[in-house]
């Protein structure tokens, strides 16, 4: 099993007066990875993010979630970094306490350090951490972030994304079901896991229950295009402790042609708080 390569990305949400929350999601140029697809803005975590100068500028100190049987240790301060640093690169959006905006630069820390500019890592809120089955190849270890940001223009790179979208999670559930967009599992789960929400306040009291333990999918293939993923905690699931397998709790996703349907016994918040 190959070594899933630490990564984050970025959520961002506006809320405009007689509209829908809504989300952003760009669409992945056709000649790279994930090509073509709509994906949250985001990338893996460099060298430069976990820099103790980071610690200085931002004045915080490290913010980590421990390891488990299946996932190494992570630093939440080092992965909202790499965030921040991936949305401005990609979409020209920064999240700092400085309102003006530095010219483009390929080092997000010597930027903040001669603009003295401070990201706002408090306003990267914890969603979720998905990590690859272990039978892709390419595996990434990703911890999404939340965030509202709706009054920065837009300016894409052109090196990883061409086109951009704001939309509800329900109207980027139903392209995808629509066969007009292409969208990745872990992006479905996330759309369908904040679809049930009617506002962004809605979103981070909701977002803040959300169990912690990453979500390692393992694949059950039905047939055509119909999958049942099972999460840990589940007690199908082979990484599942026996003494919660023991007691029957279903964690799964299910996503077929015409729904996707996540059920989580509510019980699973008493061992994965």
């Amino acid at each position: 099993m190959s070594k899933p390569k630490l990564s984050a990305s970025l959520i961002i949400c506006r809320e405009r007066p007689n509209h829908p929350w809504e989300i952003l999601m760009i669409k992945r140029k056709s000649n790279i990875t994930f090509s073509n697809a709509m994906v949250f803005p985001g990338g893996s975590l460099d060298n430069e993010d976990t820099y103790p100068e980071w610690h200085n500028i931002i004045g915080c100190s490290t913010d980590t979630i421990p390891s488990t049987s299946f996932s190494e240790k992570i630093d939440l301060t080092s992965l909202r970094i790499a965030a921040i640093r991936e949305t401005w690169e990609e979409i020209g959006v920064l999240l700092s306490k400085t309102k003006s905006k530095p010219p483009a630069s390929n080092s997000l820390l010597e930027t903040c350090k001669t603009y003295n500019i401070i990201p706002s890592i408090e306003k990267l809120h914890f969603l979720t951490r998905i990590i690859a089955p272990a039978y892709v190849g390419k595996r990434f270890d990703t911890t999404f972030f939340i965030s509202i940001e709706g009054e920065q223009e837009i300016i894409l790179d052109n090196i990883e994304a061409d086109n951009y979208i704001w939309g509800t999670p329900d109207y980027f559930i139903n392209e995808y079901m629509a066969n007009r967009m292409i969208i990745w599992v872990p992006q479905l789960f996330i759309l369908k896991k904040i679809s049930a929400f009617r506002n962004l306040s809605e979103v981070f009291h909701g977002a803040s229950f959300f169990n912690k333990i990453p979500n390692l999918f393992q694949t059950k293939d039905y047939y055509d295009k119909k999958f049942l993923f099972y999460l840990p905690g589940d007690y199908r699931h082979d990484l599942t402790s026996l003494d919660i397998k023991e007691k029957k709790y279903v964690n799964s996703f299910e996503l077929d042609g015409q729904n996707m349907t996540i059920i989580e016994s509510p019980e699973l918040l008493d061992y994965f708080p």
